[in-house]
C-alpha cells in the first residue's frame, strides 16, 4: 500500500497525478470487490428476495464507483468548468428514494 512519503518524493508534475490515480484506482477495485462479495453473500442468506431495495443500492454503489473509476481516466477529465453530478441518473434516484415494499 502507498503513503503519503512515496507521493511527497515524486518530483515530476505528471508522476504526482499518475500515483494518486494509481492509488485511487486501487481503493475503488477493493470496493468493487467488496460489493461483490457482499452481495453474494446476501444472495446466499435469501437477504436479496426478502427486500428488493437491496440490489439496487449495491448496483447505485456500482455506479458510483465506475463514474468515480471513469473520472480518473486522463482521457475524460471534465473540463475545468464542468462539475461532475454527484445524483444518481433518474432511474436510479426515483427506485432509490420509493423502494417496493
Amino acid at each position: 500500500m502507498g503513503n503519503v512519503d512515496e507521493l511527497d518524493s515524486k518530483t515530476s508534475t505528471e508522476e504526482v497525478p499518475s500515483a494518486v490515480r494509481h492509488a485511487l484506482r486501487n481503493k475503488l477495485a477493493a470496493m468493487r470487490n467488496s460489493v461483490f462479495y457482499i452481495h453474494k453473500s446476501l444472495s446466499k442468506m435469501g437477504v436479496v428476495d426478502h427486500d428488493p431495495r437491496v440490489p439496487r443500492f449495491l448496483e447505485l454503489i456500482e455506479a458510483e464507483i465506475d463514474e468515480a473509476d471513469r473520472l480518473l481516466d486522463s482521457r475524460s477529465r471534465p473540463a475545468a468548468t464542468e462539475l461532475p453530478s454527484t445524483s444518481p441518473p433518474e432511474s436510479q434516484s426515483r427506485s432509490a428514494s420509493k423502494p417496493e415494499p
